[in-house]
């Protein structure tokens, strides 16, 4: 089973990424969900998920921050950053900071459960959709 954690400050977002996994990947479970980066690295600590789904933009702590504390924490843990914000300088924070691959929005969920697939059998270490 692959436990991920998400995390975007819109509920509507959360909620649509839940039910995708939910009912098209049965290897794949939502175990929490975050509103802000602060809440993300928290959940990291407590439920150990594989990834963290995480919009870069965010309140309280944003996304590229707590891929820091979240990688610097749990290694091993894999993040997946998004934005819909076209800056190349966040995309080189975001896998400075450690993210497996790094989205645009908008993006279709079938980009990021695959990549979920191929980064789980190591087939690539960094990834990017424009």
């Amino acid at each position: 089973m692959i436990k991920i954690l998400l995390a975007d400050d819109y509920p509507l977002i959360r909620e649509i990424l839940k039910e995708y996994f939910t009912l098209n990947y049965p290897e794949i479970q939502v175990v929490g969900e975050a509103q802000n980066g602060e809440e993300a690295v928290g959940l990291c600590q407590d439920l150990k998920p594989d990834y963290v789904i995480m919009d870069i933009k965010m309140p309280i702590m944003d996304g590229i921050t707590a891929t820091g504390k979240i990688k610097n924490h749990s290694p091993s843990t894999k993040v997946i950053c998004y934005t819909g914000y076209r800056h190349e300088i966040l995309e080189h924070k975001a896998l400075a900071a450690g993210a497996s691959a790094f989205f645009l929005k908008p993006f279709d969920l079938q980009d990021i459960a695959g990549i979920i697939m191929q980064i789980d059998k190591g087939e690539f270490d960094l990834y990017q959709v424009n």
